[in-house]
């Protein structure tokens, strides 16, 4: 019998307890997690790796969250279908609109690990 390959994640995230709290929440559950610490090395990973899911926080510094998914739309679309984008800034508009436009779903920090997991879960490809 042949056993699928483990769902590769990516959690692009600037805050390192966030990054390590997805890795242990996540990594016991059966998936095979990436981290990236924004979203210049996020790019860089998703141009060598190919990845079911990205979680991918809005506010980043050197590169936004919103210039990676952006670049994912124009160079790996399908990868850009399985994003979910992480914030702690819901109370601007220029973000809920970015989101809102954008079709993707997202997790408002601090989330917990059950929201974490539903929303992985939810968003993973069909064939994962």
């Amino acid at each position: 019998m042949h056993l699928n390959p483990k769902p590769r994640l990516l959690i692009v995230e600037d805050e390192p307890i966030i990054r390590e709290m997805c890795l242990r929440i996540l990594a016991p559950r059966g998936f095979e997690i990436h981290l990236a610490s924004n979203g210049l090395v996020g790019m860089e990973k998703l141009s060598q790796n190919n990845f079911d899911l990205c979680l991918i926080d809005i506010k980043m510094p050197l590169m936004s969250g919103k210039e990676l998914y952006n670049w994912l739309v124009e160079n790996y679309s399908k990868t850009a279908e399985h994003v979910i984008f992480t914030t702690g800034d819901t109370m601007s508009e220029s973000v809920l609109a970015y989101i809102n436009q954008s079709g993707r779903p997202f997790l408002v920090k601090p989330f917990t690990s059950a929201e974490l997991v539903e929303a992985v879960r939810k968003n993973l490809p069909n064939n994962c």
